[in-house]
């Protein structure tokens, strides 16, 4: 068996010549078989060795028993010792924990501040075969994904398993062989804990009723396994930096390309995704990234919400994943909006003025005179154009002729772009303002007096949620005239009947 660990050792790179190391040694057969294996791999690299025992303070007397056990241990063979105490049970108390999640938190925390005080290179802990294929199946039953059915790794960080190659069958014989006593844990011989009942239950019945060689085969799927969570790892790292970009703690991913990808794929990458923003796995499962990776192909605005506060929701382009501080809900914001300007339509003819974004905004109240009048209404004379009447745009050294359509449903100003609208000025009823949105904006969609919130007009137009507050309208009262940059409202187009306009230009800034 000692020459089959060596062999392990060397082939997974775990020592190196004249390195330190922690040793956990908690008194029971394996740990112990660990230590005397080290004193074998000692003078074969010239290790430093400092032995970590901690007593978890739960089984009184007993857990004292193996404190001591362990330190004459130590002494008989000149190697260090050192023991941390610690109140599992309070401690597992404070941080809302199973008895077990704690005990393994505390240990791996005692052996780091070890190895980091007595500068030692690596921690080598007592893993075996059995505990490699306890692992798997608790993993399996609990609906984990890929990196779960690898098991346990060889080395891990600082963290090395020389055991793993070498089942608790085999340590048990070399320590009987050799005369080797060890301490026993009673709570290991309870079925409370879930891995206990794998442990004395499932594995025995599976080698004694399936197949003798249950183990080793469980142990050699989970390492083809991790193979192939290597390659899938490579490819995955290609397709994230392909589909997912990071802005202020959200994570976008393409959908459509997301979608084109292979499930296999998809799946790697949420799973990656979810990594970096809990640092974790432990709560993950399989079903959570199966929601996320149907949640890509539903509608807009579907969200689900995930361990970790993490939720993910789509976007009109994206699958976003983040967490609830950063996210954005499909709820209208419930709030008064600044006015940016109100228009002097009774004192002023005409004004211009500067905007906070750095666009000119400016206005124009023209009358048109009987000739106009008749101009407009002339038989067969499908556009009217006015040469009197000329906006002039100084800034861009550019000119709109306003012209007239005689069919209502072509009535607009046909100008160069989106930024200057003209409107039936007798048709406003309030005081004209340009302003950001506000519960109850609507706006008119066609002749027959339809309407629409504005809300639905940004979700039609697939407008993202945090951009919505950021658009000015110009604005009757609730009924918006004008979202600029876009469509203007119906009830307020110009038509045979117009005496009066009221033109809007808009011009410069981003």
């Amino acid at each position: 068996m000692l020459n089959k660990i060596k062999r392990y050792v060397e082939s997974n790179r775990m020592l190196r010549k004249q390195e330190k190391v922690v040793l956990g040694v908690s008194g029971g057969a394996d740990s112990v078989c660990l230590f005397f294996v080290f004193l074998a791999l000692r003078e074969l690299y010239q290790l430093e060795l400092h032995v970590a025992h901690i007593n978890h303070m739960i089984r009184g007397e007993e857990a004292d028993e193996d404190q001591n056990y362990v330190e004459k241990l130590c002494k008989e063979n000149q190697v260090s010792f050192h023991c941390v105490r610690e109140d599992v049970r309070a401690y597992a108390r404070e941080q809302h924990l199973s008895e077990e999640e704690a005990g393994r938190n505390v240990r791996y925390k005692a052996f780091e501040k070890i190895r980091e005080e007595y500068n030692c290179d690596v921690i080598a802990v007592a893993h075996n075969s059995n505990d490699c294929a306890e692992t798997v199946l608790f993993q399996l039953v609990r609906g984990s994904g890929l990196t779960g059915l690898t098991g346990i790794p060889a080395v891990r960080d600082t963290i090395i398993r020389p055991l793993l190659c070498v089942t608790r069958e085999e340590i048990e014989t070399y320590l009987k062989e050799r005369g080797i006593s060890f301490q026993t844990d009673a709570t290991n011989l309870e079925t409370e804990y879930t891995r206990n009942k794998i442990r004395l239950q499932v594995l025995p019945y599976l080698e004694e009723n399936i197949n003798r060689q249950a183990i080793s085969h469980i142990v050699k799927s989970s390492q083809l396994l991790k193979e192939v969570e290597e390659f899938i790892e490579k490819q995955t790292n290609i397709c994230y930096n392909r589909l997912v970009q990071c802005c202020d703690g959200k994570y976008h991913i393409d959908r459509e390309m997301f979608q084109s990808e292979d499930i296999v794929m998809q799946k790697t990458v949420v799973r990656e995704v979810l990594k970096k923003l809990s640092n974790q796995l432990k709560d993950i499962e399989s079903v959570h990234v199966e929601d996320i990776c149907n949640l890509a192909a539903k509608g807009v605005g579907k969200k689900i919400d995930l361990p970790y506060a993490i939720v993910a929701y789509n976007d009109y382009k994206d699958l976003i994943i983040t967490n609830h501080a950063t996210a954005d809900t499909d709820v209208e914001p419930q709030r008064d909006l600044p006015v940016v300007y109100s228009f002097d339509l009774v004192n002023k003819q005409s004004d211009m003025f500067a905007l906070p974004s750095g666009e000119t905004l400016g206005y124009v109240i023209y009358s048109l005179n009987v000739q106009e009048k008749a101009n407009l209404l002339e038989k067969g004379q499908d556009v009217w154009e006015s040469n009197q009447l000329v906006i002039t745009d100084s800034a861009m050294q550019s000119c709109h002729n306003v012209k007239f359509y005689k069919e209502y449903k072509k009535s607009m100003i046909n100008t160069r772009n989106g930024y200057t609208k003209c409107f039936d000025y007798d048709k406003i009823k309030n005081a004209v303002q340009l302003r950001t949105r506000q519960e109850g904006d609507y706006m008119q969609v066609d002749a027959r007096g339809g309407t629409k919130k504005i809300k639905s007009i940004f979700i039609d137009k697939k407008i993202p949620q945090k951009d919505r507050n950021h658009i000015p309208l110009l604005a009757d009262g609730n009924h918006i005239m004008w979202i600029l940059g876009s469509r203007i409202s119906e009830a307020y187009k110009i038509s045979e009947s117009t005496s009066k306009l009221l033109i809007v230009y808009l011009f410069g800034g981003k």
